[in-house]
């Protein structure tokens, strides 16, 4: 395991990603984060040196994190995702950081 509390592995070598419980309590504490604090954007090429240190991660599923305090998009979030489609990933955020500090404010 690459972190304690970092998910189990299927049968494929993919994380598992948190539950859909634990995904939405991550959710709003990111949101009650971003309004807290303030919901400003990184500059572009902070987000893009997250993004390529995401590229590498072994959390990583497609453009997710499946760390269990996480499980945020990365990146843009897919149009197809009800509610908040369309709306910026957690590496765009001036104010988020990576679950194993991988990356820092």
């Amino acid at each position: 395991m690459p972190c304690p509390g970092c998910p189990k592995v299927k049968a494929d070598n993919h994380p598992v990603m948190p539950s859909l419980g634990k995904l939405a309590w991550n959710f709003m504490g990111s949101m009650r984060r971003l309004v807290l604090e303030g919901a400003g954007h990184a500059p572009v090429e902070e987000v893009q040196r997250r993004l390529k240190i995401c590229e590498s991660c072994e959390l990583r599923v497609d453009n997710r994190c499946s760390h269990p305090d996480c499980g945020c998009y990365l990146d843009m979030i897919p149009l197809s995702v009800p509610l908040i489609g369309g709306a910026p990933g957690r590496a765009q955020y001036e104010n988020m950081d990576c679950p194993i500090g991988k990356w820092k404010l």
